[in-house]
């Protein structure tokens, strides 16, 4: 049996066992013998989609060495092994974004000068080469580091964008429920507000000054409200928490929430953003589909950049009456919504029995020791410190 297992892994081969299971060899040959209410080799099945990535890449239950005896992983060994590597892997890459996107904004920001000195663009021209300049930015440095980290865990590229068909009875109210029940956020960041003011200090968002131009406010308004509903959903609530479904879907829930609100950077935004993650991956999961991902996205930025240019008003009172009002509807229209999604979906509160063998804490304590998750804690609470100036400056 030893020599057989010897050859298959050398060779590289997949071997078919008479259960039907396919052995692929990754690191080590396995052979398992394992069925799961019919879904043979499903170890992680989570019942929320029929995605490949869940079926067939099962961390396995053999370690081996050429010249040693197999050993017997029990599962909580081989799931805290596995969890291990996916959280190196995660951390490794929110560096390397980090270091690419400081790296590419200082280059940009080199030639957007030389640009603008050698042949001294109008106005129009240069809010254009600006926005364009965020645009590849935000794309490039977004998405780079995630396929590569996708590659190199071996996930497969459907397996990270469930697209299931959309549910206008389940998703239209889903919009308005995650803009009503994330405002919970928002009592967060008055209360964060608070304790640094005995400080004298306070939160403050990084400038977001709007171009003057209208083709520059039109590429703003891309950047700002489509790229991100596109783009970040794929990232947080494809490539992430998808990758990390397999050790339970309210450990991906979290943790990946977590990253979403740390890429943002600022005291202000990143309660609120936190609470909106766990809400929009929540439908995400629920709906097995990133449409309705995406559309919350989509509805909450384009909100957020309208009031923007509503808080240039003059007359600031009549601004404060609005977002008083919208705050007032949107928190009873999320309360209807609510009741219109338990009543098209009854089961809808309710997360499958998961087939992890670790406890939630036992996982969060993994993801929070991993060495390149604990560096990049450090570099993104660097970067937020920024954000928190003296009151009255």
């Amino acid at each position: 049996v030893a020599l057989f297992i010897n050859i298959c892994y050398y060779n590289d081969k997949c071997l078919k066992t008479p259960n039907n299971l396919f052995l692929h060899n990754e690191e080590r040959c396995v052979i398992m013998n394992y069925q799961d209410n019919g879904n043979q080799g499903n170890l992680y099945n989570n019942g929320y989609q029929n995605s490949p990535y869940t079926q067939n890449y099962n961390p396995p239950y053999y370690n081996r060495n050429f010249f040693m005896p197999m050993v017997l992983l029990t599962p909580e060994e081989n799931e805290i092994k596995g969890l291990k590597k996916t959280c190196f892997f995660l951390g490794l890459f929110i560096c390397v974004y980090v270091a690419a996107a400081l790296l590419l904004s200082i280059m940009a920001e080199l030639l957007v000068q030389s640009l603008y000195y050698s042949l001294k663009p109008s106005t129009t021209e240069y809010d254009i080469i600006n926005q364009v300049k965020a645009t590849i930015l935000s794309v490039t440095t977004l998405l780079t580091p995630f396929l590569v980290y996708m590659a190199v865990i071996k996930m497969p590229f459907k397996a990270a964008k469930p697209f299931k068909k959309p549910s206008p009875k389940i998703d239209l109210p889903a919009v308005i429920a995650a803009l009503g029940i994330s405002s919970i956020g928002a009592l967060a960041i008055n209360g964060i507000a608070r304790v640094l003011a005995i400080f004298g200090l306070q939160p403050v968002m990084p400038d977001m000054s709007l171009p003057v131009s209208l083709t520059g406010q039109i590429i703003n308004g891309i950047n700002i409200v489509l790229l991100p509903a596109l783009f970040e959903e794929f990232v947080f609530r494809g490539i992430i928490m998808q990758s990390l479904r397999r050790y339970g879907d309210s450990f991906a829930l979290i943790a990946s929430s977590f990253v979403f609100a740390m890429f943002h950077g600022n005291l202000v935004q990143i309660p609120y953003t936190f609470v909106l993650g766990i809400i929009i991956g929540y439908f995400v999961l629920r709906t097995s589909s990133l449409w309705v991902g995406i559309l919350i996205h989509f509805v909450n930025n384009g909100l957020s950049l309208a009031f923007q240019y509503l808080s240039e008003m003059p007359d600031q009172r009549i601004y404060s009456l609005i977002e008083m009002g919208y705050q007032i509807f949107v928190i009873i229209a999320a309360i209807i919504s609510i009741m219109i999604i338990f009543k098209n979906s009854p089961q809808i509160i309710t997360f499958n029995k998961q087939n992890s063998v670790l406890k939630n804490s036992k996982k969060f304590n993994l993801f929070f020791s991993s060495p390149f998750i604990i560096v990049a804690i450090i570099i993104f609470s660097l970067l937020t410190s920024i954000y928190i100036k003296p009151i009255g400056i």
